[in-house]
């Protein structure tokens, strides 16, 4: 027991001058290392002109200490190609000033949010670049190779959308003349251009109707009178825009049908509620 006791006394001394002296030895995860862990855009694929963008980043420290100074976080925006290079003379502001030590000195696992918001001039693909800039001293972070991430996302046209709406199956009385109501929707971001409303009814014609300039939200309603004679079922088909003079988020829901139908000639079921061709 003796020895023992000795071999101990001479040991601890002999540890702590190797740990005075090898002070490296102390594991990276024991000091502090913030990463920029998640970029968020908000909306996702934000509209050119649509209002102000949030790009908001979260920053962890994910190691073992706390930093012993506040640190910044910078951001940019960029237009960029299809590979993510840097298209020349794109650059957007800042969305944070430099050294703004806008990162506080944030304990083990703690992590914040920092937002910056801007409004989108230009259509297609951009990236946001984020780096953690630690003033060129170590603001005790002895890690600081994965300082720096990037997200790419898409910046979408701001453009109109028209859509159709009519009763698909229309119950009228034979030997008299019917009124059929249509109205024209604009459900997309931006206002159309006067454009046309194709209308055709089989064995009655086609008319065209000039629908005038919409603002997103917007409708307009027309009506055309058609008399039946005879007791018959007569398909119908209205498309709007059907001359291509607007440019629309979607070309592919311009296009209603239905049937007209007098009296026991019907199908079931007759006079359906009023439907958009984009339903």
């Amino acid at each position: 027991m003796i020895l023992k006791n000795q071999f101990l006394k001479g040991i601890v001394p002999l540890l702590s001058a190797c740990f005075f002296l090898f002070p490296h030895s102390i594991s990276a995860t024991d000091k502090a290392d913030l990463k920029i862990i998640r970029i968020d855009i908000l909306p996702g694929n934000p509209l050119v002109n649509g209002g102000e963008a949030m790009i908001r980043m979260t920053v962890k420290n994910t190691g073992g200490q706390r930093p012993s100074k506040k640190s910044s976080l910078n951001a940019g925006l960029w237009s960029v190609n299809q590979n993510g290079t840097r298209i020349n003379g794109t650059r957007i502001p800042m969305l944070f000033s430099s050294y703004s030590l806008n990162i506080p000195k944030l304990e083990p696992n703690e992590q914040i949010r920092l937002i910056g918001r801007h409004t989108f001039q230009h259509a297609g693909k951009h990236k946001v670049e984020a780096w953690i800039n630690t003033e060129g001293f170590a603001a005790g972070e002895e890690v600081s190779g994965n300082n720096f991430t990037e997200k790419m996302f898409s910046v979408k046209a701001s453009l109109s959308d028209l859509v159709v709406c009519f009763k698909k199956n229309n119950k009228v009385s034979a030997h008299r003349k019917s009124t059929f109501p249509v109205t024209i929707r604009n459900i997309g971001n931006e206002t159309s251009t006067p454009c046309d409303l194709r209308f055709w009814i089989e064995k009655k014609g086609i008319k065209h109707y000039t629908i005038p300039a919409l603002a997103p939200g917007k409708a307009h309603s027309i009506q055309r009178k058609v008399y039946f004679a005879s007791k018959r079922t007569s398909r119908v088909s209205l498309s709007i825009d059907s001359k291509k003079q607007v440019r629309e988020m979607n070309e592919n829901n311009n296009i209603i049908q239905g049937t007209i139908c007098t009296e026991k000639y019907c199908l079931t079921p007759a006079n359906s509620p009023t439907k958009c061709s984009n339903e």
